[in-house]
């Protein structure tokens, strides 16, 4: 998707000064802003770049009480993460037989993908927490560095559907002259952590796998008739057919 800057930068930056403004104006004791763990203002990602500014301003105006905390790329029911990655492996249809364009295949970006009710619950357990208790930076990173071809993989065994990566040269060229927000942050940009920071563990949440959680949305990527497995949860052989109707895009 091509997302407006002007959009991005309202929101990251614009909209967070007022609200950290007024924050310091009534002297809120602790403000918690989410930011992202490749939060950079040298970053080709519109939102990346706006992600660093707004860090600057909140602690400009809130050097005392502010909390950030970076997570890494969130999945969940709703995502945009995700839902991205099935979508463009689920219009691989007849001809293409799960050919699939990834940056580089995936063997050049990696992720570290956080289930984002881990978010909201440590979220909870910080603001639960003694202030002296509260660290000023956290970083929520989920349970396993995948590459993105690993990480497709494991979407695609989900949603039962073949994957092939291939390089898409013409792809690329056109994700990049649109200036894709979605192609340059889900399969340019490797999740980078710092060393050192706090973490889920650190607030009392056991970081939850992908795969533990992911088959609650993805199965609407199957073929209609795949989208529920059968009693002795194996795939039915009738899966021959690559049409892909019935997927819930």
């Amino acid at each position: 998707a091509v997302v407006s800057t002007q959009s991005t930068g309202d929101s990251n930056v614009t909209l967070t000064h007022k609200i950290a403004r007024a924050c310091k104006e009534m002297e809120v004791p602790c403000f918690i802003h989410m930011s992202h763990i490749n939060a950079d203002i040298n970053s080709p990602s519109h939102f990346l770049k706006t992600k660093a500014l707004s860090e600057e301003v909140v602690l400009h105006e809130l050097p005392q009480s502010a909390i950030i905390i970076r997570t890494s790329d969130c999945f969940h029911a709703h995502d945009r993460f995700t839902h991205y990655l099935a979508r463009i492996n689920a219009v691989a249809k007849l001809i293409e037989r799960g050919r699939t364009p990834i940056y580089k295949k995936g063997l050049a970006t990696y992720k570290q993908p956080v289930f984002a009710t881990d978010v909201f619950r440590a979220m909870t357990n910080i603001i639960m927490m003694n202030d002296r208790d509260r660290e000023r930076l956290y970083q929520f990173i989920g349970p396993r560095n995948y590459s993105l071809h690993e990480f497709m993989t494991s979407i695609t065994n989900i949603t039962s559907r073949p994957y092939r990566p291939v390089t898409g040269r013409y792809n690329q060229l056109w994700n990049t002259i649109i200036g894709s927000e979605s192609y340059i942050r889900y399969q340019k940009t490797t999740d980078i952590p710092t060393p050192g920071l706090p973490g889920l563990e650190d607030v009392g949440i056991a970081p939850t796998h992908f795969e533990d959680k992911a088959l609650h949305w993805l199965r609407s990527y199957r073929i209609f008739w795949q989208v529920w497995d059968p009693v002795d949860g194996q795939k039915s052989s009738v899966y021959g057919n690559v049409m892909g109707t019935g997927e819930f895009l």
